[in-house]
């Protein structure tokens, strides 16, 4: 229980910590357009912090502006690496097939359910888009009451790992750093938090990371019993 009380407040990323990520489903539509593994990942990341991923998270792009510099930018990379990239290939229907993929993974949820029992604040911190051209879609997968507080990049106009968001988080939750546990399965996602005083678990996969909780928080999160 004292370790408990060390901590206040807990934040989850939601893409590869809460629901299953996104990144299986881009390595299986590489896989499947016969790309080398990683091709899209790079265009991801590529020209970071200013390319179309990254203002789309930012909210500077909703999907419908954002699929075709996304392919632009596919088809400049493909064509330096001298990569075929197939005529076919479309970002919507990519990000239609992320939507539809990822799942909540049941042993989180069952742990937020217990965290909130316990009286600590849960804030999900999460890089995430406007999907305008399906507006009914829930980009939260009706994850909302699980949490105190949601930050989503795409309405705050900044993305993670951008020192500022981790610093509204705080000020949101009005929460010191040192008190606060953050998940991420993004190592570079974690590091600014790191650096400001967060105790910060990197998600590799649920379990391994839910029983680094228990241990940090000293809260029986029943991870034996699934």
């Amino acid at each position: 229980i004292e370790s408990a009380m060390k901590f206040e407040a807990i934040i989850f990323d939601i893409g590869g910590v809460v629901i299953t990520a996104p990144q299986l489903t881009i390595a299986a539509v590489e896989q499947e357009l016969g790309l080398e593994r990683g091709f899209l990942t790079l265009v991801f990341a590529s020209g970071w912090p200013n390319n179309a991923f990254c203002r789309l998270e930012r909210g500077e792009l909703k999907l419908s502006q954002f699929c075709p510099k996304f392919e632009e930018e596919c088809h400049q990379l493909a064509q330096s690496q001298r990569v075929l990239l197939p005529t076919h290939f479309s970002a919507k229907a990519l990000f239609d097939r992320i939507a539809s993929d990822v799942k909540p993974i049941p042993e989180m949820l069952q742990a937020l359910q217990i965290l909130k029992k316990s009286g600590v604040k849960l804030c999900a911190l999460t890089n995430n888009w406007i999907d305008d051209t399906r507006p009914s879609l829930n980009p939260l997968h009706g994850l909302q009451e699980c949490f105190d507080l949601i930050l989503e990049s795409a309405k705050l106009g900044m993305r993670k790992p951008e020192p500022q968001i981790y610093s509204l988080a705080c000020q949101r939750l009005d929460v010191k750093p040192e008190r606060i546990v953050y998940l991420d399965d993004i190592g570079r996602n974690l590091k600014p938090a790191q650096e400001m005083g967060m105790t910060t678990i990197l998600v590799r996969d649920a379990r391994t990371a839910l029983k680094e909780l228990e241990r940090v928080l000293g809260i029986d999160l029943c991870i034996s019993k699934l």
